[in-house]
Parts: structure tokens; sequence; C-alpha cells
């Protein structure tokens, strides 16, 4: 990873500037240890803070950060006495408290409820531009990534098969790929109908040997690829 002056980052720089929030907000912290302490830990392994003093205090001000108020009202909870939304609410504000310049989000609202996704995905967008994050965000959900994201690429087989402009690619998908998921998306307007050409492609005949630039307006060929790689 290069900083914006081009310097090369490794080793625990790295691990301070690149951090990830993970699927499940239920697996992903300790059940064992409380919420202060999931915060506290990377503040005090990365030499954000020192003493103990300092450390709750910014703890208390990362709870903040991420709307769990008052913070004295979590600090002292177990992962077991938070929601979902609250446990990924939490999740976020230790992958924050290094001072992450990237923050990588693994499928971060798929496990919630329908009805808490928009407020962290809210939070996420507030916070990008708080901190200026850059957000690798990772989802097989368009309807999400259409909302969440400025750019969005395309994956299939290990390969990027489209880019572009997020309303680009949703709204003018080029690759077979894209338009089976796109596809695959609910849209209340098809609900019960189920017409012929509309099946599917057959997956065997996607190509990923190419994919479609909505930047430059072309198909670009990968280099090194056949058609129909693997």
């Amino acid at each position: 990873m290069l900083l914006d002056d081009r310097t090369p980052v490794h080793g625990s720089v790295y691990r301070r500037h690149v951090q990830m929030v993970f699927q499940d907000p239920f697996a992903s912290l300790n059940p064992f240890h409380t919420i202060e302490h999931h915060i506290a830990r990377p503040l005090l392994l990365h030499q954000r803070t020192k003493g103990s003093t300092e450390t709750r205090e910014r703890v208390a001000q990362m709870l903040e950060r991420v709307n769990l108020t008052p913070a004295s009202h979590y600090a002292q909870r177990r992962p077991h006495e938070l929601s979902g939304g609250q446990r990924q609410r939490v999740a976020i504000a230790r992958a924050l408290a290094p001072g992450a310049q990237i923050l990588i989000a693994d499928e971060p609202v798929s496990m919630l409820d329908v009805s808490i996704r928009l407020g962290v995905l809210n939070l996420l967008a507030r916070l990008q531009r708080e901190d200026n994050l850059a957000v690798l965000y990772i989802t097989h959900d368009l309807a999400t990534a259409r909302h969440f994201s400025d750019e969005i690429l395309v994956l299939y087989k290990g390969r990027v098969v489209e880019r572009g402009p997020s309303d680009a690619v949703i709204l003018d998908a080029h690759h077979d790929y894209t338009k089976l998921l796109a596809q695959a998306a609910p849209d209340p307007e098809r609900l019960g109908k189920v017409v012929a050409s509309e099946q599917g492609f057959d997956r065997s005949t996607i190509d990923n040997s190419v994919c479609y630039d909505h930047f430059r307006g072309e198909w670009v060929q990968h280099r090194g690829a056949a058609a129909g790689a693997a």
C-alpha cells in the first residue's frame, strides 16, 4: 500500500492504516470481553492513547461517533447484551480506533435486519466524509452498492468484468454477469412473473477475459487472458 505521498507502508503501520469490518457482528466480537475492552485494545496496541484515563475517554468518543450514546450505557456491556446493529457499530468503532485511512467492509449489513441496514450504511458514509476514508465495500447486493458507492467494480471468477460510476454500472450494465446480478435483485414490478427471456444466463458461457470500462466507454481485454478462462 502507498500513502498519498507514494510512501510504501508495511507491518504495523499498514495494520494501523488498513482495518476491516467483518460480515458477522455476532462472531467478530469476543463474548468474554466488554465493549470498552474491544475498542481500548487497538488504541493501546497502536499507541494512540497513554494511560487508562485517556483510553477510557477515547473509547467514549469512539462510541459516540458511531451513535452509541450515552457511551457509559454501552462501555461495560458485553456483546451478547447488544443488538446486531449495535454490535456492528462497535466493530466499526474498533476498526477506526487505530486511525485507519482505509476501511475494508465485507458485507457489513448482510446479516442485519432490513430495518437497520440503511442506518449503518449512512453511518459509514458520514464517517467516510468526516475522516476522508477510503472504503472498499464488498457486497452481492447491488441496491446497497449503488446507494453507498461512488464507483463499482464487478468481479467474476477473480477478474473485474465491469467497472465505472455506480449509476452507470447498475442502470446500463454491459457484461453478462452484471446483468445476471441485476436480474437477481428483487423487483416489485416483476413479482410473480416468470418470462422465458428472463430465465438468466448460462454461466458456462460467461466470459471473464474482458471487462467493460464505463470510464473509457469500451471493452478491455485482460492481459494474458483467453476467452472464457476461469
